[in-house]
């Protein structure tokens, strides 16, 4: 019993430990993250005193039960390592790889507006490449925030990701110049899909980046908008992405954003809300919306 009662312990210490620390990656690999993380500190707080007990008891005196505690513990351990594997996303290999390029004006705009699309695609086996035009510092701190846009990108598991310098809050000055970043880009990756702002949006940078694309793209065969905080009532989505496995991960994206915690559209009900109004249209749990500019049946495939 002693050293079973020991190796129980420091499995489910070590089980803890990995749930405390690892939540990030939980949250963007594992289905109900939440509950799976509750289950795993349940099962450890219950489990590692009872194992720890047996294990220092004397030899002599072991109750009879001790057995049955251990066995008990053992099962434990063994359904939530397995309860952990059978949650897991899987990595699928799409019948045909897309290339999909996203396209936001600030850093956190991909993970607010389309980033529970972005882990699924990534996670389906498609290349995933992004462009934030600016690294927004005139609403924050631009190195911290372009620092955070690559932590966020990391955390979709997006391929790539380029973060130019353009004017945060004056693109609309510097269309041309956009366009040709976004037209070397798209010669360069190649993409079956684009994923960019609406027009139905009133921020000045995202309705810039939106002509810059569509203009860059004018020879591309697909074509989607996504839905930013800043839409307007016009923002009219017919095209919806299941993201009712992903919104934890792209919750955990968005937390990335520390410079920008406290606007309120980065709160974590906000974007639940959001992705439950969108699944209600697309009849589903949760989604995300996008207006289809264009969409060719082979380039949007299976995404």
């Amino acid at each position: 019993m002693l050293w079973l009662g020991i190796v129980l312990t420091s499995a489910f210490g070590i089980l803890l430990i990995g749930a405390i620390f690892q939540a990030g990656w939980i949250q963007r690999h594992i289905k109900h993250p939440r509950t799976v993380v509750g289950l795993i500190v349940l099962g450890s707080i219950v489990a590692i005193p009872a194992s720890l007990a047996i294990a220092l008891a004397d030899p002599e005196h072991v109750l009879p039960w001790a057995q049955y505690v251990i066995g008990g513990v053992a099962i434990v351990f063994v359904g939530l390592i397995s309860m952990v594997f059978m949650l897991r996303h899987p990595n699928l290999a799409p019948s045909k790889v897309r290339r999909v390029l996203a396209i936001g004006a600030h850093p956190d705009d991909l993970e607010l507006a389309c980033g529970g699309s972005l882990a699924r695609f990534a996670d389906e086996g498609h290349e995933v490449m992004a462009i934030v035009m600016s690294q927004g510092d005139n609403g924050g701190d631009g190195d911290i925030r372009r620092r955070e846009a690559l932590a966020g990108a990391e955390s979709l598991e997006i391929a790539g990701i380029s973060v130019q310098d353009f004017t945060d809050t004056a693109m609309s000055t510097e269309i041309d110049r956009m366009v040709k970043v976004i037209e070397l880009a798209v010669d360069l990756f190649r993409p079956d899909v684009i994923l960019t702002h609406s027009a139905h949006d009133q921020h000045q940078d995202h309705h810039a980046v939106h002509l810059a694309t569509m203009r860059a793209g004018r020879r591309s065969s697909t074509i989607l908008c996504f839905e930013s905080p800043s839409a307007t009532k016009e923002f009219a989505p017919s095209y919806f992405v299941d993201i009712s496995s992903y919104v934890d991960a792209k919750v955990a994206a968005v937390k990335r954003h520390k410079n920008q915690s406290g606007k309120p559209y980065m709160g974590a009900e906000v974007l639940r809300g959001a992705a439950v109004f969108r699944g209600s249209q697309a009849r589903t749990e949760h989604a995300e919306g996008f207006e289809v500019m264009r969409a060719l049946s082979s380039g949007v495939g299976d995404l």
